[in-house]
């Protein structure tokens, strides 16, 4: 009898705590619904334009990563300009990676050429379901670059040292989250949607089309 009275106290004592604890508990404690929003803050574009240090790496047929291909500048507009600028990206980052007939098809000098690429941008992050739907002045968190839906292609051409020869490139940007390096990277990919060497489409297989960019956060120091 007296360990069921015992046994009853234990589990009364236990109902007793763990409701209190759940009644201090108000709605604010439990994680909200998050969302990724659009920066349109003045201040945040501005205090993000600059040079960036940006490190490229080939991505293989089976999505790992060759080692460091090289790095470029990567070089932010303020919130009236908001164009991304990839500057100095080597062509052959693609070319290398295709049939062993091509690059004998093609100049030398248009293989090594380095080609600047630019795309329109925007700064989002995540929020908070009673943050609203966009990001306002006080906001404090990380912001990623992600690019403009309708300015993610870039087109262009080169030529060989005696302008008879063409190389039409068409190259779309895409931004993606590493959570690993969340709050020291942003991350973009780059895909060669289209390459045309004297109006002539140069098929290739879809794993040959593809690069990555890490942009790290150090300020790269202008000349």
């Amino acid at each position: 009898m007296n360990g069921l009275v015992k046994n009853l106290l234990l589990l009364f004592c236990f109902v007793f705590i763990g409701g209190t604890f759940f009644a201090c508990l108000n709605e604010d404690w439990r994680y909200p619904d998050f969302h990724r929003a659009v920066c349109n803050v003045p201040k945040f574009y501005d205090e993000k334009q600059g040079s960036y240090k940006g490190e490229v790496f080939l991505v293989k047929a089976d999505s790992s990563l060759d080692t460091t291909f090289t790095f470029i500048e990567v070089k932010y507009g303020n919130y009236a300009d908001k164009t991304i600028e990839l500057k100095g990206f080597p062509i052959k980052c693609f070319l290398q990676q295709l049939d062993e007939e091509l690059p004998y098809k093609i100049p030398s000098s248009m293989l090594d050429r380095q080609i600047n690429l630019r795309y329109k941008y925007y700064l989002d992050g995540v929020v908070y379901e009673w943050d609203g739907d966009s990001i306002g002045p006080n906001y404090r968190e990380h912001l990623h670059t992600n690019i403009k839906s309708g300015f993610n292609v870039y087109t262009d051409s080169i030529y060989d040292e005696d302008k008879t020869q063409k190389l039409k490139y068409s190259i779309a940007a895409y931004c993606v989250y590493d959570e690993s390096k969340f709050n020291d990277y942003d991350i973009m990919t780059l895909k060669l949607r289209c390459l045309e060497l004297n109006d002539s489409i140069i098929e290739q297989p879809w794993y040959r089309k593809i690069a990555k960019i890490e942009i790290g956060r150090r300020i790269v120091t202008e000349e």
